[in-house]
Order: structure tokens, then sequence, then C-alpha cells
């Protein structure tokens, strides 16, 4: 049994397995249980009727990840007669925009707590389990360092997309770039998965006799649209059309110095590969939730979802250009404090209402970057080389001073932080 204090607050902690976060998508089929919670902290949390449960979860902030949290947990307090309130960290900026319909589905037993760990998470906690090749503490004292990646630097490309799922706006900015010439200066990872599954979990289905055809025909077939049906997609009918055949005709693409099948199964897809981000001036970060002016949902359009996508970068003293929702920038420097590169480039695409905007600045941020020779790029990074500093100086405190989601339940129980309470009374099963 885990258990947390601070001040005068106790917890008990549970935590998710890693393989939680693609594992989650077998959930509505019964073919992945949630499991939190053993005898031990039953005995403990009814002699303790004050002391609070906080679920440490790895996954994103929409409901599909955040319902069977809720719905798990209900039946575990219902089981055991339990009367303890619960905390579920919540990922991101943009609840505000929704939040008050949310909470009428959410039981008033349960507290959703803002968070920005999920950079952490992935990073530090998802390398021990996805990857043999690295160790991430032990990159950020030795490998990720001024010294390597601004000494001696050698530009190979001017830009670096790793766009991993096929996300609509993803989709809609391949199809951009598909019509200029800026993809021949550029290293670039283009996905055709939208649901991901854990190795271990393809492996299961294997032994129960499925193909990999068979499972990718169930799990992974669809793309992104599909499942943005339901939540009002905004795009034309021309836009469909075009996202639907690059999902099934142009996907996979891939151009990277060094061979890989799949962006999720690399050893590298969480932290930086360091060669790669060596020979790169730019990276264009496309983040998990870019869907303003894709769909109408409140929350898909609004949240912005701090992953390891822009840390990366930041960690290889590399600038970016970053595609979240509207005021991505603003809310990553106010959270983190990190600097961004208006005086570089335009950064207005941050302000637009949608994606399909945001995406026109960034293509003509890449043409006027495209225009410039090597040695220009290469001295562009080394006249910003005080932002790329600061900024990998502040990720690097931030995933040093231990696991980060203790950072923002401090916040909130001293006050500084931002937190909502279901309102709706009882839920049944």
């Amino acid at each position: 049994m885990e258990t947390w204090k601070h001040r005068d607050r106790e917890f008990v902690i549970f935590r998710l397995p890693y393989e939680h976060y693609a594992s989650i998508h077998l959930y509505y089929s019964e073919e992945y249980i949630i499991k939190f919670g053993g005898l031990e902290e039953v005995e403990y949390l009814k002699k303790n009727p004050k002391v609070d449960i906080l679920i440490l979860e790895e996954g994103e902030c929409d409901d599909y990840q955040r319902n069977p949290l809720i719905e798990t947990v209900t039946k575990y307090r219902k089981t055991y007669n339990l009367t303890n309130h619960v905390y579920i960290l919540y990922q991101g900026y943009g609840q505000e925009n929704y939040i008050d319909t949310y909470l009428r589905t959410v039981p008033n037993f349960i507290t959703l707590v803002r968070s920005v760990s999920a950079s952490y998470n992935f990073c530090m906690n998802w390398t021990k389990v996805h990857s043999n090749v690295h160790d991430a503490e032990e990159k950020l004292k030795t490998t990720y360092t001024k010294k390597y990646f601004l000494e001696n630097i050698k530009i190979e490309k001017a830009f670096l997309i790793l766009a991993g799922k096929s996300r609509v706006s993803r989709l809609l900015l391949l199809d951009k770039l598909l019509k200029t010439d800026l993809l021949d200066n550029t290293y670039y990872s283009f996905n055709n998965e939208y649901i991901k599954l854990d190795k271990d979990v393809i492996k299961k289905f294997m032994d129960q006799g499925w193909t990999y055809r068979e499972i990718i025909n169930n799990h992974h077939g669809k793309s992104e649209a599909e499942f943005l049906r339901n939540h009002k997609l905004l795009i034309s009918d021309e836009e469909l059309t075009t996202v639907r055949h690059i999902h099934k005709n142009i996907l996979p693409l891939f151009n990277l110095p060094r061979k890989t099948d799949d962006y999720y199964y690399d050893p590298w897809w969480i932290i930086p590969e360091p060669e790669l981000y060596k020979s790169i001036a730019v990276d264009i970060v496309n983040e998990t939730f870019h869907h303003r002016g894709i769909v109408a949902n409140n929350l898909f359009k609004n949240i912005n979802f701090f992953t390891e996508k822009i840390t990366k970068p930041i960690l290889a003293f590399r600038p970016f250009m970053a595609l979240g929702n509207r005021f991505y920038l603003r809310d990553l420097k106010n959270e983190f404090g990190y600097k961004s590169f208006g005086d570089y480039w335009d950064e207005g695409y941050d302000d637009s209402h949608s994606a399909q905007a945001a995406y026109d600045i960034i293509i003509e941020n890449m043409k006027y970057l495209n225009s410039l020779t090597i040695n220009q790029l290469q001295n562009m990074l080394i006249d910003m080389k005080d932002i790329l500093v600061h900024n990998s100086n502040i990720a690097k405190r931030y995933f040093m001073r231990g696991e980060a989601w203790k950072r923002d339940v401090k916040k909130y129980l001293d006050g500084k932080g931002v937190a909502w309470t279901g309102t709706k009374g009882n839920m049944s099963f």
C-alpha cells in the first residue's frame, strides 16, 4: 500500500499500470478491466474515512479515458462500502470551457484536479516499460547537454515532424505539405494507426489465434474521423474525403535517417533521439489535442494537453512551432515558464480559431525557413541559444525533481491550483 501526505491531508495512492493508456481502448468491449486497490487498502480506508483516494492516471483528458476510471472507482467504493473522497488528476488546460456540463455526470465524491504531469509520465515512467535502449533520467544528465546539441551543429534537414497517430488535423497538415516541396527538407513520420495497442495486448490476441491483420482491422482500422463523427465534425465534405484518401492510400509515410517501421514501437518515441534532433533545425510539434475548427465538441477544441511531444525539442535544445488548440503556446509559457520564438517567425497560429488557418501560417513560416541556407539555419540556432538553454534548464528541473503529480496536487492543496467536484448524487450500475 502506498500513502502520501501533504500538510494535514493524507491520500492512499492508486497507480494504474503503464499499459493502461493503450489498453483502455478495450475497456468497453470488456477485454480490459481496470484494477486498483487491494484488501490492505480497503481495510485502511475503512478505518480512516477522512483519508482520501488519489488516482494517478497516465492517460489523456477526454471522456473516453476518464469515464472508465469514474465507473471503476464508483464500483470500488460501493463494493466495499467506502466513504472516502476520490481525487483524479485531470490533464491539461481548457476544461473551464466545458466543465460545468461535464460535472453533471460526475459523482459528488469525485474531485478532478487539473494536472500537467503528462509529459513527465510519458518521458520518465513510460521509458521504463516501452524502451530498452535508454534510461530517461541518465540521458537527462549525460546526453541532453548544450555542448552536444549546440556545438558543431550539422543540420541535415530544416524540419522534423513526428506526427504519430493519424489524427484529422495532422492529415490536413500533410495534405498542405504534399502540395509544396517542404517535405524534401523534412524528416517526418506519419503513422496510419489511430488506436494504438500495447505490444503485450497484441501478443495476447495473437496467442488466442488472432492474426495481426485481424487485430488491425478490429482495433486499428478506423481513422480518427470515424471516431469524431459523434462530436460533430466541422470540416467540409471535401476535407473529409481528402483525409480518408490520405489515411487509406498514402499512410504510413516515413522519412527518417534511421529506418523504423512504426513510430509507437520505436525505442525513441518517448524522448528525443539525440542524433536525429542534432541534425534538424526546427521541430513542428503536432500535439494530441488540435481540434479547433475540426469538431464542435468543447473538450476536443479547447483542451491543451502538454505531452512528450513538446518536451522533445526542448530537451534537445531545438526551437519549435507547437500546434495544439488555441492558446497552446500561451498556456505552455504560463504554466512552465518556457519561452517561444515569436522574434524568429509568426506565432499568430496560436491565436487562430481553426487548425486550417493555423496551418496556413505554419506553411508560410516553413517556406521562409526553407529559403535559408544551412549556414543561416545553424546561425539562427546560435542566435537563439539563450532561449534554447533557458527552456532546457526548466524542463530538466521539472523532470529531475521527482514525480510531477506531487507538484500538481500540492499546488491544489495550497490553494493555487484548479479543481472541480462532481455534482451528480449517485451512480448505479
